[in-house]
């Protein structure tokens, strides 16, 4: 007569564990074998990247396409150096969403720059006060003279 005994030890061993491919610690219903971070549910592989400094799609790229571009304001007038621009998900200090400044050391500067400029006329913008006049700018009394006369409607 044979006798089989088992003891709690050798059934645990007999039974089957789940490995890695069939764990989710997150609860995110994708897989660890997958998943780069299976302790947060929010990142997944299949995750839509948002801005919060992690990497939220498992592509090794951090807030990547999510970022707004940021232009440097130097002389804080509100308007950014197309050559001094970053990334980022939040409005730095000194910088704004624009790259309209050609002149990024004087607040002054007219809102324009001189590539802008069609023959004698700067093709968009007129000076605050109307007179015509736009510092910095070649040529500029005879600018200030038509100007003057287009806007007040002087002969």
């Amino acid at each position: 007569m044979l006798i089989f005994a088992c003891n709690k030890a050798e059934s645990d061993v007999d039974k089957p564990t789940p490995g890695p491919s069939t764990v989710d610690e997150d609860g995110d219903y994708v897989l660890s074998t997958v998943d780069c971070d299976d302790q947060n549910a929010a990142v997944h592989p299949y995750a839509e990247e948002i801005c919060d400094g992690i990497d939220n799609d498992c592509d090794d790229d951090v807030d990547e396409g999510v970022e707004d571009t940021w232009y440097l304001d130097g002389d804080g007038d509100g308007l950014g150096d197309a050559e001094a621009m970053l990334s980022a998900c939040e409005q730095p200090t000194g910088y704004v969403d624009n790259s309209d400044d050609c002149d990024d050391s004087s607040d002054s500067a007219p809102p324009y720059c001189p590539g802008d400029l069609v023959g004698d006329w700067p093709t968009y913008g007129v000076d605050a006060g109307r007179t015509g006049y736009y510092p910095g700018v070649v040529g500029n009394k005879l600018l200030k003279e038509a100007w003057s006369k287009n806007l007040r409607g002087t002969p």
